[in-house]
């Protein structure tokens, strides 16, 4: 269910883009659209574990870096 969701939305993106001639079109009016796909992936892992394993997906969950007292650092 949730891949034909994607699927349909992604396809109405792309043809409204295609129908375009505004070369940032995806910027002003899909913006939102591309981020619920994004969201939406993301938020099931198990309807996608192949975006899951992925080197993409690693992107989304970067290491957090932790200050910690005793760390070296510059002073500008």
């Amino acid at each position: 269910m949730l891949h034909q969701r994607i699927c349909h939305t992604l396809q109405a993106v792309e043809i409204r883009l295609l129908q375009s001639t505004d070369p940032t079109a995806w910027m002003h009016f899909e913006h939102n659209a591309l981020f619920d796909i994004v969201n939406t992936i993301k938020d099931n892992p198990e309807e996608f574990p192949e975006w899951h394993s992925s080197k993409v997906a690693e992107l989304y969950n970067p290491t957090i870096f932790e200050n910690k007292k005793e760390s070296k650092g510059f002073w500008f």
